[in-house]
């Protein structure tokens, strides 16, 4: 393999099991809920969903929620894996635990000044070619520390 190809990125869109995840939050809607509030805002969280990726390249992730936020991490910020505990245990799937919290930067400029986030964790369980796929594969040869 010669080294521009080793150099590409590559995008990994989230599994059905991710999707499933993510959307766990909308279960917890009750009939008392008006509905002119939630057709839109189910309608945001599918086009979240159908827009995700994780990136993978020899500089690092990318993490991508829909173009709302991104994260990005270099390899040597990655400690372990482990996983998520995201809306409880029933929910948590496989994550890579950073050393260092990252800032997830949000794409809107006023969100920009208003909400930062640091995460501790980016789930890659929830993308496809993970755990036995082309993802894992791609992760391996980057960080290979984290699966011993």
């Amino acid at each position: 393999m010669n080294l521009s190809a080793q150099n590409v990125a590559k995008k990994y869109r989230l599994s059905l099991k991710g999707a499933l995840r993510l959307s766990a939050y909308w279960l917890r809607w009750d009939e008392n809920d008006v509905l002119i509030l939630v057709v839109p805002l189910l309608l945001q969280h599918i086009l979240k969903v159908l827009f995700s990726y994780l990136r993978v390249s020899a500089e690092g992730l990318e993490l991508c929620y829909a173009a709302e936020c991104q994260v990005m991490t270099s390899w040597q910020n990655i400690e372990r894996l482990g996983k998520s505990d995201f809306q409880g245990e029933y929910f948590s799937s496989d994550a890579l635990i950073l050393k260092k919290p990252v800032m997830a930067v949000p794409e809107n400029k006023l969100a920009r000044l208003i909400a930062r986030k640091a995460m501790e964790v980016i789930v890659v369980g929830d993308f496809k070619g993970w755990p036995d796929g082309e993802l894992a594969q791609s992760i391996r040869q980057y960080a290979p520390h984290i699966f011993e």
